[in-house]
């Protein structure tokens, strides 16, 4: 079987889906990774990368209409949303041909997009394939204004197709655990999530048991602009005066800035494979982003959510604050005090540990990624 997965330019969307391109390449299926130019997830994982469009600047795509008309950022919340999706929207159109033309080359007998990414379910219905929407998490496996959005944005390529709304998948997958899913969401393929963070070494120290509760901060690619006015080194000093040990992973750039001006009891790494720090911690402070944040969860690690402008990670902070399975600190509230205090709670507090760990459970009894690929085969069969 040939597989064309496709994905925005975005390591968060990317790399959910990886677990399942190796499952399929493990049983003897082709699998090819289509993308914007500068996109080096792809190769850095070892699946092959097809370029279909220029570079992106995912800021214009956002800013800007297809004219060239400014946009600015709304208040108003779902405004906001219906900003970013047209933003996909535009991304998308500008992925369109070149996804059709690798389709017609390549002739994949399936295609595997992520949920904010267009282009190819276009592509493939175009050609009479089908295809699967992947997810990564709760926030966009249920009917949302961002995906609306974009996908209203795309209304002259569907029409031009002879398509008068947006196709369905033939699979939608979900790693979601059951307690985690929104009563809204659509109906969808449990799937158990695999921490798939991309390459790093795995420094020493962490081959033994920290002395002190260890306490892992990361925020993403993104990184200090998710926290609006706060300083990350006032936020690092906030936790140090915590009774744990501090790990900062992030991109060199972000880690770099903090050099000096960090206490003993503060580790600095760049860029880490979460799902080996993640094990040792005892708690998380992060973004909420859906792969660091089920990532937490398969190891049953309760978390600290500063949730970002980005679309989905307020809903998936909500969403584990419900469960019981972490604090959110809202944009507007957080100060390095008041993220201090909820990282004491999570590391004191036994109902969050328990609450991680029902959640964890909840994750392992998903079935695995592998038993998806006779299910896909067989879609290719229809």
């Amino acid at each position: 079987m040939r597989v064309l997965i496709t994905t925005c330019p975005l390591y968060g969307h990317f790399y959910p889906m990886v677990p399942l391109a190796w499952a399929l390449r493990a049983q003897g299926d082709d699998v090819l990774v289509a993308s914007s130019a500068g996109f080096e997830a792809a190769a850095n994982t070892g699946l092959p990368p097809a370029v279909v469009a220029p570079e992106a600047d995912l800021g214009r795509m956002m800013g800007f209409t297809r004219d060239g008309v400014p946009v600015p950022r709304p208040a108003d919340p779902d405004a906001a949303l219906s900003r970013s999706g047209r933003g996909f929207g535009r991304l998308a159109a500008r992925q369109l041909p070149g996804t059709r033309e690798l389709v017609r080359r390549y002739r994949p007998d399936l295609v595997i997009s992520e949920p904010m990414e267009f282009a190819g379910p276009i592509a493939a219905v175009a050609a009479g394939i089908p295809w699967v929407d992947h997810h990564w998490g709760p926030a966009l496996s249920r009917p949302t204004v961002l995906r609306d959005a974009g996908r209203d944005e795309l209304a002259p390529e569907l029409a031009a197709l002879g398509l008068d709304a947006f196709p369905d998948p033939a699979l939608l997958l979900d790693p979601s655990p059951p307690s985690l899913r929104f009563p809204d969401a659509l109906p969808a393929r449990a799937v158990r999530p695999v921490p798939s963070n991309g390459g790093g070494a795995v420094p020493r120290w962490l081959n033994g048991r920290p002395d002190r509760p260890r306490v892992c901060v990361t925020l993403g690619t993104v990184g200090p602009a998710v926290l609006g006015g706060m300083e990350l080194a006032d936020l690092i000093g906030a936790l140090a005066g915590l009774e744990a040990e501090v790990v900062v992973a992030g991109t060199s750039a972000h880690v770099a800035a903090l050099a000096g001006r960090t206490a003993d009891s503060v580790r600095l790494a760049a860029w880490l494979p979460m799902s080996e720090v993640v094990p040792t911690c005892a708690a998380i402070v992060h973004h909420g982003g859906a792969g660091t944040m089920l990532t937490a969860l398969a190891h049953r690690v309760p978390q600290v959510l500063l949730p970002g402008v980005q679309a989905d990670q307020r809903a998936n902070a909500e969403r584990l604050h419900a469960t019981g399975g972490g604090i959110l600190v809202p944009r507007e509230e957080a100060t390095p005090g008041t993220v201090r205090d909820a990282c004491a709670a999570v590391l004191d507090r036994h109902s969050y540990r328990a609450a991680a760990r029902a959640l964890g459970d909840e994750i392992a009894a998903q079935p695995p990624v592998a038993s998806l690929v006779p299910r896909l085969r067989a879609l290719t069969a229809a």
